[in-house]
């Protein structure tokens, strides 16, 4: 009886070190409130040193004008890149997207997929992003994220006119929430809206500031709108080609695009966008 009296007590005292069976669902959440925090956070900071990365310019298509233009996180020592060599890079980057319908809420509104995958020096392989983009009624952005089937936070932004039409209907954001179209925290702890961005009067893309270390979309604003960009260390271009979601999903980074039930799940959406 000795022996496994001895057993006993052993694993008793290693639940009780490890802090019992409820801790790791505490640690879980207040984890996933710190990512909260910190997309607040940062999304407010921007970067301080960055790389631009546009479309390249093609007044025949009008797509050009409406695609994104991304802001790549750089670290403080990186240099601005020598034209020569920045122009040869040019020709491998591509940004694929394709354009689609939804229902959000009984009404439908075209989304946009961008995707991409950019070959970086440092890196054997780049890293891959992809970019919801839902237009509103007039055909504006309305609702930006990024596709993160792994991500333990769903980050998403929606344009101030969203945010100001949601205001008109709860007037105040819930407890723990920055914005008013935020659902409650309790009943979706892993969604959060870190900003909102103007609405552009020209219907032109968004700014997209990627961290590519994190695999993070980080803000969204509006070209209107001043950069949070403390020193550009290069800029280049990339060609914009458009496609379909059977080659989205070809390569298998991504589930498919989120429908409108789930791209309205946890936001407090006023009737139509």
């Amino acid at each position: 009886m000795r022996p496994r009296t001895h057993t006993i007590f052993a694993i008793l005292l290693l639940v009780s070190s490890l802090g019992g069976c409820s801790r790791p669902r505490k640690v879980e959440q207040v984890s996933v409130a710190q990512l909260r925090q910190e997309a607040y956070d940062t999304s407010e900071a921007g970067f301080a040193h960055a790389e631009l990365i546009f479309a390249t310019p093609d007044a025949s298509r009008p797509e050009i004008a409406q695609a994104l233009i991304l802001v790549r996180k750089r670290k403080a020592a990186e240099k601005k890149d020598d034209p020569d060599t920045r122009a040869s890079d040019d020709a491998s980057q591509e940004v694929e997207f394709y354009e689609d319908e939804i229902s959000i809420l009984g009404k439908v509104y075209k989304r946009r997929v961008y995707w991409w995958t950019f070959s970086d020096s440092r890196r054997t392989e780049g890293t891959s992003h992809a970019i919801s983009v839902v237009l509103d009624a007039e055909g504006y952005p309305a609702i930006v994220e990024r596709l993160d089937r792994d991500s333990a936070l769903r980050r998403v932004f929606v344009s101030k006119k969203l945010e100001e039409a949601a205001q008109k209907i709860h007037e105040a954001p819930l407890d723990g929430r920055r914005l008013v179209v935020e659902g409650s925290v309790d009943e979706f702890p892993n969604l959060v809206v870190p900003g909102s961005f103007a609405h552009s009067p020209l219907g032109l893309g968004n700014f997209v500031y990627i961290d590519e270390e994190d695999a993070a979309l980080v803000a969204s604003l509006c070209r209107c709108e001043p950069p949070r960009i403390g020193d550009i260390t290069s800029s280049s271009s990339y060609a914009l080609r458009e496609s379909d979601e059977e080659r989205f999903l070809s390569s298998k980074r991504w589930d498919p695009a989120p429908g409108g039930e789930e791209i309205a799940e946890g936001l407090r959406l006023p009737p139509e966008l």
